[in-house]
């Protein structure tokens, strides 16, 4: 039976899609709808050691520039030697970030931020030897 368009245009509802709107449910049981937030200070010293971390790991990959004559003179390195000593940062965290990606899925973030600092500490000091 075939319906004329003022029929069809009764049962139709001008509401909103819900498809479009937040979910109701969060997967996250934690969640509240109120407005508090709760501020941890463990979050924030993690937070401090992880920045203190980087800006370390960028002043020593940075010092090799400064240094380039130097290191020429003495060791009778080529400047691509001395190129490829600066970029090594980016090499090891290209090489470094799938595996430490899957340990931190696996082990959670704080176990492999703390077996990150332990091989980073362990490579700075052997390039001191």
């Amino acid at each position: 039976m075939r319906t004329t368009d003022s029929d069809s245009n009764s049962s139709y509802q001008n509401d909103a899609d819900d498809s479009l709107l937040p979910p109701k449910v969060f997967a996250n049981s934690l969640y509240s709808e109120t407005d508090e937030v709760i501020v941890y200070k463990r979050r924030w010293f993690i937070l401090l050691v992880y920045c203190c971390n980087a800006i370390l790991q960028s002043i020593i990959w940075n010092t090799w520039g400064p240094i380039e004559a130097t290191a020429r003179a003495v060791y009778k390195w080529d400047s691509y030697v001395i190129d490829l000593m600066a970029a090594w940062g980016g090499i090891t965290f290209c090489i470094t970030m799938i595996p430490f990606a899957w340990i931190m899925d696996v082990k959670g973030k704080c176990f492999s931020f703390f077996a990150h600092g332990h091989h980073y500490w362990f490579a700075q000091n052997n390039s001191c030897l």
